[in-house]
């Protein structure tokens, strides 16, 4: 009996998956509600809005503070998460926030560091900045006071992203769910037309700091911004929550994620570099930031 080439299965499972996920977009999609469908349609806004422009993704690792914010006010930039903790958030000028993991669409007011979360998102008026969220969460943001207060786009994540992914992302429609909220940014980047994205913060280290939680529950959590004890505690037993085996195949998948996205930016004409100063990715080029700011 002949075993099967792996990169034969990966191919083989990557039709399959792209069969699927077009039968997504052409059946599932005319399910949604007029009301999901237009909201998701109201995101032909962004198509190729920057065309040609740079964009600046940054994640939420320690070497995003050997950044100058200051230097990135007038640029196209894309944040993350619990970003909005760090002190200097608001020199950054983001212009667009995501809050991707399903975590956010649970947070308690009644919770310290999960309220913390709730005002820091409810203050983007202050700095302009368009919160990119679930379309699960549409009712969940108005729970939250953010509907009506703050720029809203939602996004529906309802495909696979598989190896050598063929399809034009569409957030007009379905798009892929991916491991890493960084990944969602940088399809957005490629959907807004941008010819260069750069990443900062995005070390990946964390996966050190995320074992030792399973070792001892403690830990220091791998941000490049102080939370409050009662935020940190929140994002401690969020990481614990999801268990030692997901955890690990979640980093395999954020690292091929990567690699993946990479070549699905240089299928679109768009280049990418990333210029955290400590980071283990390997697929993506490397820059230093102070040769391009």
């Amino acid at each position: 009996m002949h075993s099967v080439p792996f990169d034969n299965i990966n191919k083989f499972e990557g039709q399959l998956r792209r069969y699927n996920n077009i039968y997504r977009n052409e059946i599932l999609f005319k399910r949604l509600s007029l009301r999901e469908k237009n909201i998701l349609a109201e995101n032909a806004k962004y198509k190729d809005k920057y065309r040609g422009k740079r964009c600046f993704v940054l994640g939420n690792g320690p070497s995003i503070n050997k950044v100058d914010f200051s230097k990135l006010s007038d640029e196209i930039v894309i944040t993350v998460n619990d970003m909005v903790c760090h002190k200097e958030f608001e020199r950054l000028k983001s212009n667009f926030h995501f809050m991707a993991d399903p975590v956010y669409l649970k947070l308690r007011r009644n919770e310290i560091g999960e309220a913390q979360i709730l005002e820091k998102v409810g203050g983007f008026p202050k700095s302009n900045t368009t919160l990119l969220f679930p379309l699960s969460g549409w009712t969940t943001a108005r729970k939250y006071g953010w509907r009506g207060k703050i720029n809203i786009s939602y996004f529906c994540s309802n495909l696979y992203f598989y190896d050598n992914y063929q399809e034009k992302i569409d957030f007009t429609k379905f798009i892929p769910s991916f491991q890493g909220v960084i990944l969602w940014c940088i399809a957005f980047a490629v959907y807004m037309g941008c010819g260069t994205i750069y990443l900062l913060g995005c070390d990946m280290t964390d996966v050190v700091s995320d074992l030792s939680l399973f070792i001892n529950q403690k830990g220091d959590l791998n941000y490049g911004f102080d939370l409050s004890k009662e935020t940190a505690d929140f994002e401690r037993k969020a990481k614990i929550d999801v268990g030692l085996e997901y955890t690990l195949y979640g980093y395999w998948k954020i690292v091929r994620g990567f690699s993946e996205m990479y070549k699905y930016c240089i299928r679109n004409n768009v280049k990418m570099y990333n210029c955290s100063e400590e980071s283990i990715l390997e697929s993506i080029p490397k820059k230093k930031i102070n040769d391009i700011l």
